[in-house]
């Protein structure tokens, strides 16, 4: 008889429903990260209130010099690019499924590259020789006509890790400079 109380017992524990605990974590709070964009490599730093709601701010900077020898009309050309770009952003996400993103903001832009150059052999006309100093030099820079830029773009992310501590996101951007 004892045994068969026993038996029923441990049958009636095992019956009984298994309460569920969601160990999802929600993503909340400061993160600080490393970007790399067409505007140059900076850090980010972004808020995030809920699992649709994000605020980031950020900076980002580039900044190539090359040297190129061309040639025009048989006069050589020595040059040199300068190319500078870079911004400040404030922007706002609002991911409407788990992974995707709207993001859309402002951006003070410092996008500022610079072409100078001068020839470098002599122009001939003829039998008359112009000197390569006489012929003269260039400069050519591009200065965009909006400081202040819209931003929007659209985007993946994911967060990586057990505790999802680790972001990483991949925007296609739409910008007016």
């Amino acid at each position: 008889m004892a045994l068969f109380l026993l038996i029923t017992v441990n049958i009636a524990n095992a019956q009984e429903p298994i309460p569920v605990t969601n160990n999802t974590v929600e993503p909340k709070g400061l993160y600080l990260g490393g970007i790399i964009s067409t505007n140059g490599w900076g850090g980010e730093l972004k808020y995030i209130f809920n699992k649709r709601l994000a605020i980031r701010s950020g900076y980002e900077t580039l900044n190539l010099t090359q040297n190129i020898d061309f040639s025009q009309d048989d006069i050589d050309f020595d040059a040199s690019v300068d190319y500078k770009t870079g911004s400040v952003f404030v922007l706002g996400d609002f991911n409407y499924t788990r992974n995707l993103y709207i993001s859309a903001g402002v951006m003070f832009n410092s996008f500022n590259p610079e072409v100078k150059g001068e020839a470098i052999s002599d122009m001939k006309y003829g039998d008359i020789t112009i000197p390569a100093s006489m012929v003269g030099d260039f400069t050519i820079t591009i200065t965009p006509e909006l400081k202040v830029s819209p931003y929007g773009s659209l985007g993946v992310r994911s967060f990586l890790g057990k505790k999802k501590r680790g972001i990483w996101s991949i925007p296609k951007d739409a910008l007016k400079k």
